[in-house]
C-alpha cells in the first residue's frame, strides 16, 4: 500500500501518483531516476537486467552519488525531489491536504483563470482541494462540496483551526489532539449513537484567536467554535456544537465530559439540554419513542412516516423522508401539518435556489382532501382511495420488468430527449425514495400531475425546470451559457417540454393535486348515482 512505501522519501512521492495511475517507472526522461535510490536501477530492470561492466561502474558511481547527497543534505533532496516530480508530471503537486491532513499528490481537474485558482482532486482522499493563498504556503485548502458551499481561500493551518501539519510518529500526543480536534467523539442528538463527528465547514465569521494550542487546552474547544458544522459518522447528519454542553465543560461541571453532545443542525442544544432526553444511558428503545413520533401522514410529501422530535413539547417535528418541519394536527389524528419548508439543494451558483412552493403551510394532507370535497361522506371516500392507491404503488414497484415494459408520453419524451437511462433508474425507484429525492430538488411531487404513477414522477424529477436533475446538469456543465456542456441544447428541448406540463398543471389548480381531485369527482359521482355511500 502507499502507506507502507512512505518510509523512503522517494517511494512515499511515487506511491500517491501510482495511486492515481502515473507510471513513473515508464517514464523515458532520465531525471526521473532521480526518485529512485539504486542509481540507474530501474533502467536494467526495463532493458531485462542485462548490463555491461561499464555500466555497472557507471550505476554505481551515480548511486554513490546519490546515497551521499541524501545523507548530507536531506531537505534539499527532498526539495529537488519534489520538484523534478512535479515538472516531469503536468498537473500534479505535492502538498498538505486541509480534508485528510495528508501530505500526497494532488491532480489539477481544472485550470485556473487570473484571480481564479485551479482545482485538484486530493490522492488520498479525493476530495476537491486548491491551493492555499497565503504567500509561500504550498498546502491544499478546501474546496466546495455538500457541506462547504463555497472554496476556502487559506488552508486549515493559516485559518488557525489547527496549529501546525501533523508530523506522524514525531509527536503522537499533538496527533492524537488533532484527530480530536477535526473529528472529535461525542453523541449525536440525531442517531443518539457516540459518533465521531468529522469537522465539514467552518464560516468566514470565525475567530482565528479561538484556535487552541494542545499545550493550553486539553479539550480543544473555546467559546468561538459555534459556527463550525460537523458530519455525524454514524447517520451522516449535519451537527453542531451545544452551547449547553460547551458552557458546562468550560466551566468544570460534574458529568459535563461524559454528557456532552452535538446539537442538530439548526438548533442550538443538544437534545438532552432541550429536555426531549432526560438520560443517555436510557434503553435504545426508550429514547428512540422520545425522539420520534409514531408513523403519520407528512402534509409536504404526502408519505407516511415517522417524525423527529425537535423540541420539549413535541410541537415541532421534522419529517425522515423530505425533511420539512411538521407539527401534529389538531384536527386530523395521525396527520402532520406543514410547519417549515425543507431544505432544498441548490447549485455551486445558487441559480436554482429561489424556488416557489404553495402557500398552505399550517395544513396537512388529510385537511387538504377535506377542503376540496363537498360533503363529509366524500372527503372520507376520497382519503381512503388515496391510501389505497399509496399502498398499490409500493406493491407495483417491486415489478420492476412491467414498469420498464410501459410505453408512454413520458418515456417517449425521455428517449427523444436522450435521458432513458437516468429516467428508467428513476422510475424503478420505490415510490418513497422518489419523493424523497423530489423534496431534495424542490420538487412536490403529491402536489403535481400523475402523483403515484412512476412514469410520470420520474420525468418530473427529471425535467422540472429550473429544478430537474437535467436543468441544473446544464447550469453546472456550462451548457446553453456557451460553455459547450454535455448537455449543451438538452436543456431547452427538456424545457420547453416541461413548460408545456406546468401550464396544464397551473390551469389544473395547484390547492391539492390533481389526482385527488380527480378522485373525489369519480366517487362523488358514483355517490350521487347509487344514492348513498
Amino acid at each position: 500500500s502507499s502507506r507502507s512505501e512512505a518510509s523512503s522519501s522517494g517511494a512515499g512521492l511515487i506511491a500517491p501518483l501510482r495511486a492515481l495511475g502515473v507510471s513513473i517507472g515508464q517514464s523515458a526522461s532520465t531525471r526521473m531516476n532521480v526518485l529512485y535510490a539504486d542509481g540507474g536501477g530501474e533502467e536494467r530492470r526495463r532493458t531485462g537486467g542485462g548490463s555491461s561492466s561499464a555500466s555497472l561502474e557507471r550505476d554505481g558511481r551515480a548511486a554513490s552519488t546519490i546515497h551521499a547527497t541524501t545523507n548530507t543534505t536531506t531537505t534539499t533532496t527532498t526539495t529537488t525531489t519534489r520538484r523534478a516530480l512535479e515538472q516531469e508530471v503536468a498537473g500534479v503537486r505535492i502538498a498538505h491536504c486541509s480534508w485528510c491532513l495528508a501530505e500526497c499528490a494532488h491532480a489539477q481537474v481544472s485550470e485556473g483563470f487570473l484571480l481564479f485558482r485551479a482545482a485538484y482532486r486530493c490522492g488520498s482522499c479525493a476530495r476537491r482541494t486548491l491551493p492555499c493563498r497565503a504567500p509561500g504556503c504550498r498546502a491544499h485548502a478546501r474546496g466546495a462540496g455538500s457541506a462547504s458551499p463555497r472554496d476556502d481561500d487559506l488552508c486549515l493551518v493559516h485559518r488557525a483551526v489547527i496549529p501546525a501539519w501533523p508530523s506522524g510518529s514525531d509527536d503522537a500526543g499533538y496527533d492524537a489532539w488533532t484527530k480530536d480536534r477535526l473529528a472529535p467523539k461525542a453523541r449525536c442528538s440525531w442517531c443518539l449513537e457516540v459518533r465521531r463527528h468529522a469537522l465539514e465547514h467552518v464560516d468566514d465569521s470565525f475567530n482565528m484567536s479561538t484556535a487552541v494550542s494542545p499545550a493550553v487546552s486539553s479539550t480543544g474547544r473555546s467559546s468561538g467554535r459555534s459556527s463550525e458544522s460537523f458530519s455525524c459518522g454514524g447517520c451522516a447528519r449535519r451537527t453542531v456544537r451545544c452551547e449547553t454542553c460547551e458552557t458546562a465543560v468550560r466551566d468544570g461541571a460534574a458529568g459535563a465530559k461524559e454528557n456532552y453532545a452535538f446539537a442538530k443542525a439548526g438548533d442550538a442544544r443538544c437534545v438532552r439540554c432541550l429536555g426531549v432526553v432526560y438520560d443517555w444511558n436510557a434503553p435504545t428503545d426508550v429514547n428512540a419513542q422520545l425522539t420520534r413520533t409514531e408513523p403519520a401522514w407528512c402534509g409536504w410529501c404526502g408519505e407516511l412516516c415517522a417524525h423527529l422530535v425537535r423540541d420539549k413539547a413535541r410541537a415541532k417535528c421534522q419529517c425522515l423522508v423530505c425533511g420539512g418541519g411538521t407539527a401534529p394536527c389538531e384536527r386530523c389524528p395521525g396527520s402532520m401539518r406543514t410547519r417549515e419548508r425543507p431544505v432544498v439543494s441548490t447549485t455551486r451558483n445558487g441559480r436554482n435556489g429561489r424556488l416557489s412552493h404553495p402557500t398552505s403551510v399550517g395544513t396537512c394532507l388529510r385537511c387538504e382532501v377535506i377542503r376540496a370535497t363537498p360533503s363529509d361522506d366524500e372527503a372520507r371516500a376520497v382519503w381512503e382511495t388515496v391510501r389505497a392507491r399509496r399502498a398499490a404503488a409500493d406493491a407495483a414497484s417491486v415489478k420492476v420488468t412491467d414498469v420498464l415494459a410501459r410505453r408512454t408520453r413520458w418515456s417517449k419524451a425521455a428517449h427523444d430527449a436522450g435521458a432513458w437511462r437516468p429516467f428508467a433508474l428513476l422510475a424503478t425507484l420505490p415510490p418513497r425514495e422518489r419523493v424523497r429525492l423530489g423534496s431534495r430538488l424542490g420538487i412536490r411531487l403529491c402536489r403535481e400531475r400523475g402523483y403515484l404513477d412512476p412514469h410520470a414522477e420520474a420525468w418530473r424529477v427529471l425535467a422540472t425546470p429550473g429544478k430537474g436533475i437535467l436543468a441544473r446538469a446544464e447550469v453546472v456543465g456550462g451548457g446553453g451559457n456557451g460553455g459547450g456542456g454535455a448537455l449543451d441544447g438538452l436543456g431547452r428541448k427538456v424545457s420547453a417540454r416541461a413548460e408545456d406540463d406546468d401550464e396544464m398543471t397551473e390551469r389544473a389548480g395547484r390547492t391539492i393535486g390533481s389526482v385527488l381531485r380527480r378522485i373525489g369527482r369519480d366517487i362523488g359521482g358514483a355517490i350521487t348515482a347509487g344514492g348513498g355511500p
